[in-house]
């Protein structure tokens, strides 16, 4: 799915990438989702499917069915409850169910609930207070060390009232916090947001920046977040301005930003990579050897399905060894 930046349509298509190059792909029995721009999209890590929720179909009707992609083929999945109809919601796994946020509320005015998927129906999480809707664009992601739901909310950061700042979100799996981040980031909108397992840091990029004589626009900026405060990344090389979405890519072990460059001239979608620099190698720098079982949150092509197991997550221990205690059957 997606828009054609050029024509301005919404694709039906699907893509898959290896590591070096996208392709495009046919699903068995040639259905699935009907073209569409401004969906979420998830991995299911417990069932190891994609899982796709909402978006705006022809014209701009929002949506609310739910599909899944197994690698094969698409199959809409007939739930008995689900969200509002959604465009540009967050959604991300915690390793045992999907959690989705969304930019737009069932009834005008009521606050915004926190929806959970299990892979058979959607039941709401509400507690409030929480974060308030963003209207425009919600990115979720799932820090695996501290084990919190980060959100960044970067239009109406507090309690509604426009902010200067982006405000940050943890969901604890009980109840939300606004967090009292150190040096955030300048609001915007339309962000890229990943977890980079590597780093154990939550990473955004980019995003559309309200100036304050000059209207909007296009940030090139990286900032890594570790659970306190938030940092500038430096790099010498780095995407153009842009829309962009932001994911992990463990094969990699690299952040992965795709987007549309050229807003202004002519389109192009583009793919980046985001590459630390590493160190000379030992146990506790986050970076697994060969010698290695794991290091931190790297675990190279290893987990728990490769042992055997149905779903779940490995945890690496102070020596650098795999525990699969957090392995589900």
């Amino acid at each position: 799915g997606g828009q054609d930046p050029a024509s301005g349509q919404n694709l039906g298509d699907t893509w898959e990438l290896d590591g070096e190059r996208w392709r495009e792909t046919t699903p068995a029995g040639g259905g699935g989702p009907g073209p569409r721009s401004a969906a979420a999209l998830a991995y299911d890590e417990r069932r190891q499917v994609v899982v796709l929720f909402g978006g705006i179909g022809v014209g701009v009707d929002r949506l609310d069915d739910t599909w899944e992609y197994d690698g094969d083929a698409w199959v809409l999945v007939d739930t008995l409850h689900r969200p509002a109809p959604q465009s540009v919601p967050g959604m991300v796994s915690d390793g045992t169910q999907l959690l989705l946020f969304p930019t737009q509320s069932s009834v005008l005015g009521d606050p915004p609930t926190l929806w959970a998927y299990d892979g058979n129906d959607w039941a709401p999480r509400t507690h409030a207070p929480g974060p308030p809707l963003d209207g425009f664009s919600t990115d979720l992601v799932f820090d695996r060390v501290r084990e919190v739901i980060v959100l960044v909310v970067g239009a109406e950061a507090i309690a509604g009232e426009p902010s200067d700042t982006v405000a940050t979100w943890e969901w604890s799996g009980e109840a939300w916090a606004l967090v009292a981040a150190a040096n955030p980031p300048a609001a915007r909108t339309f962000h890229g947001l990943a977890f980079d397992e590597l780093t154990g840091r939550t990473l955004l990029h980019g995003g559309m920046v309200l100036l304050d004589s000059t209207g909007l626009s296009f940030s090139t900026e990286t900032w890594a977040y570790d659970g306190a405060a938030w940092q500038p990344v430096s790099r010498e090389i780095q995407p153009p301005s842009g829309f962009y979405l932001l994911d992990y890519f463990a094969p990699l072990r690299s952040p992965v930003a795709f987007g549309v460059t050229g807003l202004e001239a002519e389109p192009a979608s583009e793919t980046w990579l985001l590459a630390f620099t590493e160190s000379a190698g030992f146990c506790g720098d986050g970076v697994k050897q060969t010698a290695e079982g794991c290091d931190g949150l790297d675990f190279g092509f290893l987990d728990c399905v490769l042992l055997g197991y149905g779903g779940g997550h490995l945890t690496c221990d102070a020596s650098c060894v795999v525990q699969a205690e957090a392995c589900v059957p």
